[in-house]
């Protein structure tokens, strides 16, 4: 299995504090079937700033450090992104670290409103090539209230990912009802984790797939673990 949206680079930022949490989490992931993770800290949050240059060192030196654990895990490099004024001038200068560095794929992180700007701004995205991630819509109260926002967002090329505990309930009864019935829409296409810690929110995936697996199907829910996030950590259309 492919996570794409972890937060399992330590000390960066909220995710995993010490290298060897970020190692247990790998070893739990491993456990779980994961192969490959996404190394996605924050970043324009308000609190973080990881930059592009910064996460793809940080990457190359704890795979090198997953190797001597003999670990096998293959860690990419991302960004969990929120939206922020510059993002387009950012993105036009090679500052926005895309999923895997391929150009090709943004996970981001929408606000609790989303305007015509924001709007826009997806809408230029995709004219530049990018195809933008919705991260964990089920979670924010905005889309949750406005099924038709999110379906217009889809309908218009951009890809939802949801988060694994909120199908199997870790994000409350209102996460988990959305996020079911996203699924029942046809409204999701990659689970991930979005795992922060080795306790409180863990790399696993399996118990959300299997959960998955009796709204749409246990094709399409592997699907959203496997060769859906292959296509896009090597750019290709999902």
């Amino acid at each position: 299995m492919i996570d794409i949206h972890s937060h399992i680079l330590p000390g960066v930022d909220d995710g995993a504090k010490t290298l060897e949490e970020s190692i247990a989490m790998c070893k739990i992931a491993e456990a779980d079937g994961i192969t490959t993770i996404v190394a996605t800290p924050h970043s324009m949050n308000g609190l973080y700033i990881n930059k592009k240059e910064t996460v793809c060192r940080k990457v190359i030196e704890f795979n090198q450090i997953l190797k001597k654990e003999k670990i096998n895990i293959n860690i990419l490099p991302g960004l969990d992104l929120h939206f922020y004024p510059e993002l387009l001038f950012h993105l036009k200068n090679g500052k926005i670290l895309t999923l895997n560095n391929r150009g090709c794929y943004l996970i981001v992180e929408f606000p609790e409103v989303i305007s015509p700007h924001i709007e826009s701004i997806c809408f230029n995205l995709q004219i530049q090539g990018v195809i933008p991630i919705i991260s964990h819509p089920e979670r924010n109260y905005f889309f949750r209230k406005n099924l038709q926002v999110l379906q217009g967002f889809v309908d218009r090329g951009a890809l939802v990912q949801v988060t694994a505990m909120s199908i199997t309930g870790g994000f409350g009864k209102e996460a988990e009802k959305a996020v079911k019935n996203f699924l029942k829409k046809n409204l999701v296409h990659i689970i991930a984790t979005d795992a922060h810690s080795v306790n409180r929110r863990p790399p696993l995936l399996s118990p959300a797939v299997k959960v998955a697996a009796e709204i749409v199907g246990e094709k399409q829910a592997w699907a959203m673990v496997t060769t859906i996030p292959e296509r896009i950590i090597n750019q290709k259309r999902a």
